[in-house]
């Protein structure tokens, strides 16, 4: 048993010993296992020990009768193992495996967000940069959201309820490195979520760029020095170039402090489809995540706070050009007003992709497991739909062939444009020509939907 555990973890499996703690050889293999749980075993007969004096009684948790050999012994054998259970304890294994899935799962999803928000704050740096625009925020914006706004949305995305169906989710594989599908997979599911996003940033900065200074304005300096606007595409090294960090610093200043605001708002409406990511939003409300709840109106007005204290200390005081909230232009109102909405949308359809392919890994996963084709071990009804898993089972030779051309079908890259749609009204056969096609809508059921 103990060799069989080497191989395992060599094939890097994690592997659990339950047995008991009375029996001195379980003590290698409580060493061995990543780990280890002891049980107090139920002896045959407690009166043929008394009788031979060997213990005064059965167990392990008679304080009162003193520090028996039997007892001792069972202690020194667990001193492997990270749990130890004893008679008359009521814990419950699966609880216990169930909230570990939670956790777990929990401190994935918050990894996986902080991820992918502070690439996004890295790839609009570089766009910027690639664009010639000045910066589109300053150093204490970024600190401020790299170590504030974005650390205290992933870890309130760890507050929602634990759901039991969690042990219905089929368990990824322990691999070496990353495969290049699942690479080019979370590269795809991250453009399609933030970059709504960066495109709306750097199109509202450069709006609210340009109204700071209009191209072909003339400009009064404080030594009466008059200058002329140019475009905000003008290269820094031509010499009409805008004068952002000396002339023009404070309408500089101003934009990033807006364009932060906003970058932080556009970030806590993603999180809305984070907080239930096996579940739509008009599925499953996320104010259920009290944590959540109360996280959003802290990050928006802490950085509100921030914003307006570090405006007026960074601000040049000797500087003529006043600049206010009045002189951004009314469309850049609306498109960051409007676009949050755009960016739900988009989320809970990537979202819904997602869910797609968990089903479909899910199914591959059970294939691989228990070798059944029609069965699956789990509920895999989703969000309403009824999703059906259909083999051929008319011979040996029929159920190879047709697997092996069902393999080659189960990966969809991406649904297509007219079939999101579709999958949002709830209409059947949303992904026709596929081996798992959704079939007529059935009611919703609380247990019929894998958890996150």
């Amino acid at each position: 048993m103990c060799e069989m555990m080497k191989i395992m973890q060599e094939n890097r499996e994690v592997t659990c010993c339950l047995g008991s703690s009375a029996n001195f050889r379980n003590s290698r293999l409580f060493l061995q296992s990543d780990l280890s749980i002891g049980l107090d075993p139920l002896y045959p007969s407690q009166c043929s020990w008394e009788t031979f004096g060997y213990a005064t009684g059965g167990g392990f948790n008679g304080d009162a009768e003193g520090l028996s050999p039997l007892r001792l012994a069972g202690q020194l054998n667990s001193l492997g193992c990270s749990v130890s259970f004893h008679q008359g304890n009521s814990v419950s294994l699966i609880k216990l495996i169930e909230q570990a899935r939670h956790t777990t799962s929990s401190i994935r999803k918050c990894f996986l967000f902080l991820l992918q928000c502070q690439l996004c704050l890295v790839i609009l740096q570089f766009l910027a940069c690639l664009a010639q625009l000045p910066p589109p925020m300053n150093t204490t914006d970024i600190l401020w959201m790299s170590c504030f706004s974005y650390p205290l949305l992933s870890v309130s995305l760890l507050g929602k309820p634990p759901d039991t169906l969690v042990m219905t989710v089929a368990t990824g594989k322990n691999l070496d490195s990353i495969p290049k599908k699942t690479q080019n997979y979370f590269l795809g599911c991250f453009l399609l979520k933030f970059g709504l996003t960066v495109c709306a940033y750097l199109l509202v900065f450069g709006f609210t760029l340009q109204s700071v200074c209009p191209a072909g304005t003339n400009m009064t300096l404080s030594n009466n020095t008059i200058i002329t606007c140019s475009s905000i595409l003008t290269p820094s090294s031509s010499p009409v170039a805008l004068h952002w960090f000396s002339e023009l610093s404070n309408g500089l200043l101003l934009t990033q402090k807006l364009m932060a605001g906003f970058l932080v708002l556009h970030t806590v409406v993603i999180s809305l489809s984070y907080v239930h990511r096996s579940q739509p939003l008009f599925r499953k409300s996320p104010f259920n995540n009290t944590w959540w709840c109360l996280t959003v109106p802290v990050v928006l007005v802490g950085h509100g706070v921030q914003a307006m204290v570090d405006y007026q200390l960074w601000r040049d005081q000797s500087s003529r050009l006043t600049f206010s909230l009045a002189n951004i232009p009314l469309e850049v109102w609306l498109l960051a007003s409007l676009s949050p909405l755009l960016v739900v949308v988009v989320n809970e359809v990537v979202k819904l992709h997602e869910i797609r392919e968990l089903l479909a890994y899910a199914a591959i996963r059970s294939d691989d497991v228990t070798g059944n084709h029609p069965i699956l071990p789990f509920p895999v009804s989703r969000n309403g739909f009824k999703y059906s898993y259909s083999y051929s089972s008319s011979s040996d030779s029929s159920k190879t062939g047709s697997r092996g051309q069902q393999t080659q079908q189960r990966h969809p890259n991406v649904p297509l444009p007219r079939h999101l749609f579709q999958l949002l009204r709830g209409e059947p056969k949303a992904f026709p020509g596929q081996p798992r096609d959704i079939e007529s809508p059935v009611p919703p059921h609380p247990k019929g939907a894998l958890v996150d």
